[in-house]
């Protein structure tokens, strides 16, 4: 993601080049921090290493705030869970519960099992409710 971000050179750090710079590290910084939010089966690891220059005084917040996401990203790849978006994780297990009750339901079901499910359909609803929430912020149009 960031291999076609280039630094600044002298003269170049007054004009446009710096804050094209500043906001292009950013972006690259939100999009790596949305690859690390998101579970994904298919990537081997995560890259944790941005070359920015420690110059620019915004430059060790971004490195902190990278680290601690790679931190947390590594103690969830070694439980088995790689990603960081709490909510997708929950989803993805109440969907495979569900499926597994649906492939195994016979007719009559046993209480307990409906109550269960029944549980596991709300709990699933209440986190497409928060989703649908914190999504507002991204489709308003200002």
């Amino acid at each position: 993601m960031c291999s076609n971000l280039t630094v600044p050179r002298g003269g170049e750090s007054t004009g446009l080049a710096q804050p094209v710079y500043i906001m292009s590290t950013v972006m690259v910084f939100v999009m790596w921090a949305l690859v690390a939010a998101i579970p994904c089966q298919e990537r081997s690891g995560l890259s944790t290493h941005f070359q920015i220059p420690k110059q620019f005084g915004w430059a060790h917040s971004i490195i902190g705030m990278q680290e601690k996401i790679g931190e947390e990203w590594k103690k969830k790849e070694k439980k088995g869970s790689p990603g960081l978006l709490e909510e997708m994780q929950r989803m993805e297990k109440l969907g495979q519960s569900l499926i597994e009750f649906a492939d195994g339901f016979q007719f009559p079901a046993e209480a307990e099992k409906l109550e269960e499910v029944a549980a596991q359909v709300a709990e699933l609803a209440e986190i497409c409710q928060r989703m649908e929430e914190g999504l507002i912020p991204f489709t308003a149009a200002d």
